[in-house]
């Protein structure tokens, strides 16, 4: 049986094929990838709004796919709302379900923390008006960001039709830019 040891939801923003490509490259035998859509186009203030709603229909829907764990993507619909705002998103998430769920801003903050990170270098697939919003909730997080590299993206669906070397070449760039 698929997925005996571990099914592990993927709610994403957007429907893509590179998380769940991804996932499968790092996941052990036995562990699934069950993925869930909120359907986001644009990052833009409006339809992130709508993805919450939305977000919270698929979370009771996971219910029923009996997962063991719930990683919630869409990293913007958090930072534009500011500090603190996946642990917000995270506790409704639990008065609906007693699945342990986490965000990807959380992982990645979490991250930081553990690893002492202090200074930032940002590579990222969005326009610089939500980069300037990511910036600012890092730095509201007590980060230094050093730079900002950003391939000015408007569409989700536009990422999965980036080139492979694409997040490389603009991490490089970014790192180029900010040594330190």
């Amino acid at each position: 049986m698929y997925g005996w040891r571990a099914r592990i939801a993927s709610i994403t923003a957007t429907p893509t094929e590179h998380f769940t490509c991804e996932f499968y490259k790092l996941a052990p035998p036995g562990v699934v990838c069950v993925p869930a859509c909120v359907f986001v186009d644009k990052v833009v203030k409006e339809e992130l709004a709508q993805q919450q709603q939305e977000l919270l229909r698929v979370v009771k829907g996971l219910l029923m796919a009996e997962v063991d764990y719930i990683i919630v993507g869409g990293a913007p619909m958090i930072f534009m709302a500011g500090i603190g705002e996946d642990k917000r998103l995270l506790a409704e998430i639990k008065k609906l379900t007693p699945i342990p769920a986490t965000t990807d801003i959380t992982c990645t903050m979490e991250s930081f923390e553990r690893l002492g990170v202090k200074k930032i270098a940002i590579a990222t697939p969005l326009r610089d008006a939500i980069n300037q919003k990511l910036k600012a909730y890092l730095e509201d997080a007590g980060y230094q960001v050093l730079v900002v590299k950003a391939l000015e993206i408007l569409r989700n669906v536009d990422n999965t039709r980036l080139p492979l070397e694409a997040s490389y070449k603009l991490a490089k760039e970014a790192h180029m830019a900010a040594p330190d």
